[in-house]
């Protein structure tokens, strides 16, 4: 599925058109819900995983990304449909 968070294929951050990666925002058994819901970003190679400062190793980052898919999500869905398929409100 398309992602629901942005429309261009480029880096979130960045803007940059190359060297990019998908991030699924839901990570480990929710991956595949990221995909199938649209809750997924491009992001340069070096700002997804591998660096100091990449997103992987930045909680808020990931936080912040997380309560933005539950934003989206919530305005395409609901805020049940989000808990039944996500089990955990990161908006509160």
């Amino acid at each position: 599925m398309k992602s629901i968070l942005q429309n261009e294929k480029e880096c979130f951050y960045t803007e940059s058109k190359f060297n990019l990666e998908k991030h699924h925002i839901m990570p480990g058994a929710f991956r595949s819900k990221s995909e199938k819901f649209g809750l997924w970003i491009y992001v340069r190679c070096d700002i997804h995983r591998g660096t100091e400062y990449s997103i992987h190793n930045d909680e808020e980052k990931l936080t912040q990304l997380k309560q933005l898919a539950q934003e989206k999500f919530e305005m395409k869905y609901s805020h049940e449909k989000w808990m039944q398929e996500f089990k955990k409100n990161y908006l509160n």
